[in-house]
């Protein structure tokens, strides 16, 4: 099989403290390769980048006298070197995504009254905060925002805003990072959960009915229908899109002998299915696509 010029990158976490790693997966090979392994009170929880020959930003969970620290680093893959990253402002955030041109880093605020996102530039190795988006309506309490993903354009974020409200809800909106406003593409009704942007503005959905494909226009159609994952759950790992075999991959879960992590590789025109990689005892997180060329 030929090799694409792309990888998926992923944290694999575990069901004990400090046993995280991030990992590659070759979507063609279905070759698993650890980039960074835990150490004793140390792990590495989430992961964002674009390409392999610039530094990913990965989140680590570290133990600092007896409670644990949640903080970001830079890692350069082809040199091996870890330093201080730009971005790590000191507020409580979830794991966010980092922009397409690799200058800005978008997270997700703690869950509150008003579901925030806090988008952050790096200037002159000196994190500056240039815009909080808030959620545009009080539907619960609390609320808050998952699954962050950059458009091709830089300039647009989807995510999904939940909030508890008699239960869970979600809805997934389009946010524009210049204007601070947002539309909803997938209401709560459909209880999107995932979504990913592919570099033409379509944007594939992780919802009730399965996954969907969102086109610019307007259209939607079901690619991978709910009854066709065979059984398995979507506990938050998430999605990317490849864009050179124009494919979504997504993260699940089979639970019917233990928790095995999988990565479905699905192609985003025919619907076909492939799980390339799984892994005993482990869930696949934060999942990214880079490329591996210049």
């Amino acid at each position: 099989m030929k090799r694409l010029p792309e990888l998926i990158l992923a944290a694999t976490l575990g069901n004990r403290p400090f046993s995280d790693s991030i990992v590659s997966v070759d979507p063609a090979t279905s070759s698993v390769k650890t980039l960074l392994s835990p150490t004793s009170g140390r792990s590495y929880t989430g992961v964002t980048g674009w390409s392999l020959h610039d530094p990913m930003i990965v989140q680590v969970d570290q133990l600092q006298d007896e409670a644990t620290v949640q903080s970001l680093i830079s890692y350069d893959l082809i040199h091996k070197t870890v330093s201080p990253c730009c971005w790590d402002v000191p507020v409580k955030k979830g794991m966010g995504a980092l922009s397409p041109d690799g200058t800005t880093y978008a997270f997700p605020d703690f869950p509150s009254a008003q579901a925030s996102i806090t988008v952050v530039a790096c200037n002159r190795n000196v994190p500056v905060i240039v815009g909080n988006f808030h959620a545009p309506e009080d539907r619960g309490n609390p609320s808050w925002y998952l699954s962050l993903e950059w458009a091709e354009s830089g300039s647009e974020l989807a995510a999904v805003h939940a909030w508890r409200l008699d239960g869970l809800h979600t809805e997934l909106q389009l946010i524009d990072t210049k204007t601070m406003t947002a539309r909803t593409l997938v209401k709560y009704e459909d209880g999107p959960v995932a979504a990913s942007v592919a570099p033409d503005g379509r944007i594939a959905v992780l919802d009730k009915n399965g996954v969907e494909i969102l086109s610019p226009g307007g259209g939607r159609t079901i690619l991978l229908p709910n009854s066709a994952q065979r059984g398995r759950r979507y506990l938050g790992g998430g999605m990317a899109w490849l864009r050179f075999s124009d494919s979504v991959v997504l993260s699940l879960v089979d639970l019917n002998n233990g928790v095995t992590g999988e990565v479905w590789k699905i192609n985003a025109r025919a619907g076909s299915v492939e799980i390339i990689a799984r892994k005993n005892g482990f869930m696949f997180s934060s999942l990214c696509s880079v490329l591996t060329d210049t």
